[in-house]
C-alpha cells in the first residue's frame, strides 16, 4: 500500500526524510513507542544489542536482520508512521524476554510510575462521567492494578514481574473504561442501518482511514468524509449533503434544520481537546468535554444536488 508514495510531504524528499514529523528519526520514536508502557526498555535493548554485539547469537541476529530490512524499507517511502512496524513487535518482545535478566530496573520502576498516573486518570474520569454507571467489577479492576503497581514500586524483588501484570491491567483497565461504548450507546440502531442500505453518507473524518470506523458502524452504506473541523456546523452541512454526520454537545438539543430529519444517534468519543477542554476535565466536567452526541441527519431537499464536486475528505 505504501509502495508508490515517494511524493514530498512538506519541502522536499531529502529533507523530509531527515527532518521533520516524517523523518526517519520520528519513524524510529514511534516505532519504539509500539511498545507502550514498556517504550523505555526497548531503548534499553537497543543499547545492550551495541554493547554486546559480539556475543549475539545467530537466532537473535535473525531477529534483528528482521527489525532492520523492516524499517530499512519503510524508511523509502514519504509518508512514514511506526504502525507500519507492527509487524516487529514480535521479535522485539522475543528479544526482551532473552535480555530481561539485563535490563535496567530503574527503567521497569518508572513504567510502573506511568501505568499509575494512567490508572489514577481512568478511576477519576469514570468517577466523573455521568452518561452511565459503571458496574462494580470495573472499580475491583482499577484498585487491583493500583495494588499491583504499588507492590512493584515498592518491593524491589516484585518490579519485573509486576510491571508486566499492571501493563496487562492498565491495557483492560482503559478497555473497561470505553466498554459501554462498544454495546448500544457507541453504535447505530439496527433500524438504522437498514434505512442507510446502499445510500451515501458524510461523516466527519480527521484521518485517511476514519472512514474504514464508519463502514464498521453502517455496514452497505456508502461512506465519504467531510472535513472534521465542519463536525458541528449543521446549516453548512444542510446545505450541501442529503445524508450527514452532525455532533453537537452531550447534555444540549440538536437545533435541527427546516425539512431534516433524525434518522440515527450514538455516543462518540472525541480524539483532540484544547487547553480550555482538559482544564474543564480536570475540574470534573468529562462528559462535556470528552464525549459528544453524533447524529445522522437527513436533508432531503438535497436529495437531487450533485456530489460529484464535493471532495472526499477521507481520500
Amino acid at each position: 500500500m505504501n509502495a508508490g508514495k515517494f511524493a514530498a510531504r512538506n519541502s522536499n524528499y531529502l529533507k523530509d526524510m531527515l527532518w521533520g514529523g516524517d523523518s526517519i528519526g520520528m519513524l524510529f520514536l514511534s516505532s519504539i513507542a509500539n511498545a507502550g508502557f514498556l517504550s523505555l526498555l526497548v531503548l534499553n535493548l537497543f543499547y545492550l544489542a551495541i554493547r554486546q554485539y559480539r556475543q549475539t547469537t545467530v537466532e537473535q541476529k535473525l531477529l534483528w536482520i528482521w527489525i532492520a530490512v523492516f524499517f530499512l524499507i519503510f524508511c523509502l517511502p514519504s509518508q512514514r508512521s511506526g504502525r507500519y512496524l507492527l509487524p516487529i513487535m514480535p521479535a522485539i518482545a522475543i528479544l526482551l524476554a532473552i535480555h530481561w535478566h539485563q535490563l535496567n530496573r530503574l527503567l521497569f520502576w518508572v513504567a510502573l510510575l506511568i501505568q499509575g498516573i494512567l490508572i489514577i486518570a481512568l478511576a477519576w474520569l469514570s468517577w466523573n462521567i455521568d452518561l452511565w454507571t459503571y458496574p462494580v467489577w470495573h472499580w475491583f479492576l482499577l484498585l487491583g492494578a493500583i495494588c499491583v503497581i504499588g507492590l512493584g514500586l515498592f518491593r524491589l524483588s516484585l518490579t519485573k514481574s509486576a510491571t508486566l501484570l499492571a501493563c496487562f491491567m492498565s491495557y483492560l483497565s482503559l478497555t473497561s473504561s470505553v466498554m459501554p461504548l462498544d454495546g448500544s450507546l457507541g453504535r447505530f440502531s439496527k433500524a438504522t442501518i437498514q434505512k442507510l442500505q446502499g445510500k451515501t453518507i458524510w461523516f466527519p473524518c480527521d484521518f485517511r482511514a476514519k472512514d474504514e470506523e464508519y463502514r464498521l458502524l453502517i455496514p452497505g452504506a456508502n461512506i465519504k468524509g467531510y472535513p472534521a473541523g465542519e463536525a458541528k456546523e449543521i446549516k453548512k452541512l444542510a446545505e450541501r449533503y442529503s445524508l450527514f454526520a452532525v455532533q453537537a454537545p452531550v447534555q444540549s438539543k440538536l437545533e435541527l434544520c427546516a425539512d431534516c430529519e433524525i434518522i440515527g444517534e450514538r455516543f462518540e468519543m472525541r480524539a483532540r481537546h484544547n487547553d480550555a477542554e482538559i482544564k474543564a476535565m480536570l475540574m470534573g466536567q468529562v462528559s462535556d468535554n470528552l464525549f459528544v452526541k453524533e447524529y445522522i441527519v437527513s436533508a432531503p431537499f438535497n436529495a437531487a444536488k450533485d456530489i460529484s464536486k464535493f471532495k472526499d475528505a477521507c481520500r
